[in-house]
């Protein structure tokens, strides 16, 4: 406290004492420039598109034939018979883009249709079942997240959190807006459900069982 006081008194003093500016200051020029991110056509798109975050990169899903495909900076992945609508989203650093995609297959009247996600422009392992709102990047960038199902019966199917491709346990359900990234990316939670009761699972393990829980919400620690 004594130094910054010391600095105060200072400041205080130095007008009294006939101190004056000697050179005039600099004078800030600001350029601004633009960079072109991509051509598009308006006319393919079948969602409208959206920006990173830091409004450098744009992402669209375009229709051609009977396929859609994501557009990223200009250039096309993979098409695919659905990319669901809303899913896609780009990661907190803006370098990264996932999103939701599904797959019709036919062999006489039976339909089988697989949905799986796409990172990167990399299809991870296809599921019977996707969460809605599920897919989500932790803060850092690093990792991706999301709820899925396997079995098409909703009495036989079990849900379970891939994190990077990885499943952890499975679960008669996963609740609903998880699962959640701590803010700085080290710890993941989300609702779990078996049979009539529902239980938070951080990092791996299972809490206190619960007739209902509500919205999940990581605290910040001093200094974040």
């Amino acid at each position: 406290m004594r130094t910054l006081r010391t600095l105060i008194l200072i400041s205080l003093l130095l007008p009294a004492a006939g101190w004056t500016q000697t050179t005039a200051p600099e004078k800030v020029r600001k350029t601004v420039s633009e960079k072109l991110i991509c051509y598009y056509d308006p006319s393919t798109f079948a969602e409208l598109p959206i920006f990173s975050p830091d409004n450098r990169r744009m992402a669209y899903v375009a229709k051609g034939g009977k396929k859609l495909a994501v557009v990223v900076d200009g250039k096309e992945e993979k098409p695919h018979d659905v990319i669901v609508e809303g899913t896609f989203i780009f990661s907190p650093d803006s370098r990264r883009v996932a999103y939701e995609a599904m797959e019709i297959l036919r062999q006489g009247l039976i339909v089988d249709v697989k949905r799986f996600v796409v990172v990167d422009g990399k299809e991870e392992k296809p599921y019977d079942g996707i969460g809605k709102g599920s897919l989500i990047f932790s803060p850092d960038s690093r990792l991706v997240a999301y709820a899925a199902r396997s079995g098409a019966n909703s009495w036989s199917s079990t849900w379970s959190v891939v994190v990077d491709g990885k499943e952890e346990k499975s679960y008669y359900g996963i609740g609903e807006g998880t699962p959640i990234f701590s803010p700085d990316s080290r710890r993941m939670a989300y609702v779990a459900k078996v049979g009539k009761k529902s239980f938070v699972v951080v990092d791996g393990k299972e809490e206190k069982s619960y007739d209902g829980i509500g919205d999940l919400i990581f605290a910040r620690t001093v200094g974040e």
